[in-house]
């Protein structure tokens, strides 16, 4: 298509990804835009963007208007709990087109959906009655939990498609869209095991009650030594003074005997 032919070959984005539609190209290789009859897809800074300068914007040009398509290419391939983000509203007010369930190729129809094949589409938002207004509102959806739903797993090329179909000059804005998810060898580190021993060994000696040790020795020593039988007399010595002479005791020493 002519899209194809000025922008290359679709690539798939990597997470996290985001697109405010302010930067230049807004739609890079990671979208693929289609329409039919006098359908457009624009990044414009008319009708009020949800963050400005600019949003994307797919309408009609005039009756009987058309379907537009703006597919977005994404490698969720391993990912986690991955999250769509977007802002949506209408521009004015028309005849609602429910988005189906399932689908294949295209259809006509208001809503977002996504596939892992691109032929085989699964809805995620049927963007009718309270669901879409003319004032923005935010959406989000997990895709890892979408997918597993109908019994599919996120890839490298997932496609997420915002489509309107309608009449006349009125359409779709979309603002702030992101894809985010925890990415193969971005999870967090698993916890370290405990370094407290499943049993924390008791700094004192389990001891049972046989082993129980006294605080109070069984055998008390005495704090005077025993002095051993002798068959010599005991002696003490007692410093005798010196009298009258005014001197230090006498270090003469007196025996005296006691005992036998």
């Amino acid at each position: 298509d002519a899209y194809t032919a000025v922008m290359g070959w679709h690539v798939a984005a990597t997470v996290p990804y985001g697109n405010n539609f302010d930067s230049n190209p807004s739609t890079g290789q990671e979208w693929e835009l289609s329409t039919t009859n006098s359908g457009i897809i624009t990044v414009t800074s008319s009708l009020s963007p949800a963050s400005s300068p600019n949003q994307l914007l797919l309408k009609g040009l005039a009756n009987p208007g058309g379907l537009e398509e703006a597919i977005l290419h994404v490698n969720l391939a391993g990912a986690i709990s991955a999250m769509l983000t977007f802002k949506q509203k209408e521009t004015g007010s028309e005849s609602d087109n429910a988005l189906p369930s399932y689908f294949t190729g295209s259809v006509n129809a208001d809503g977002v959906s996504f596939s892992v094949d691109g032929y085989n589409w699964y809805s995620l938002y049927s963007l009718t009655g309270s669901t879409s207004s003319q004032t923005y509102q935010q959406l989000s959806v997990n895709l890892n939990n979408a997918a597993a739903s109908v019994g599919l797993q996120l890839g490298s090329d997932t496609r997420i498609k915002f489509q309107h179909y309608g009449p006349g000059q009125i359409g779709f804005a979309f603002d702030d869209i992101s894809v985010t998810a925890v990415m193969p060898g971005n999870q967090p580190p698993a916890q370290p095991a405990s370094s407290t021993p499943s049993q924390t060994p008791s700094m004192t000696p389990s001891l049972t009650p046989s082993q129980t040790p006294s605080t109070t020795p069984s055998q008390t020593p005495s704090l005077s030594p025993s002095l051993p039988p002798s068959s010599s007399p005991s002696r003490s010595y007692v410093p005798t003074p010196a009298v009258g002479t005014g001197r230090s005791p006498s270090r003469t020493p007196i025996y005296i005997r006691i005992g036998k």
